[in-house]
């Protein structure tokens, strides 16, 4: 079962070995652990479909924000990009 969880938590997803599963990630659990953790309001469940393939749960899935998106068109290739420089006059 995909959880989202709520609040850090310690749990046992075989009996045998303790993990940390931290606060605003996302984790593909055993059903029995999962459930716990959602029946004690520390997770809920998330569906799966919202997901882009092999996308990692943490990351964005969105584009760049605006300031960082690229404006108007690069430089043609081959031409140095136009730039005013101030010359000293000579004397």
């Amino acid at each position: 079962m995909r959880i989202l969880m709520l609040e850090t938590r310690s749990g046992s997803p075989d009996g045998a070995t303790v993990r940390v599963y931290e606060h605003h990630r996302e984790y593909d659990l055993p059903e029995s652990l999962a459930r716990v953790f959602v029946t004690e309001g520390w997770a809920k469940k998330v569906s799966r479909a919202g997901r882009k393939p092999g996308a990692p749960s943490g990351k964005a899935l969105a584009g760049a924000p605006e300031n960082k998106a690229r404006r108007g068109r690069p430089p043609k290739s081959g031409s140095p990009a136009k730039t005013r420089v101030k010359r000293r006059r000579s004397p």
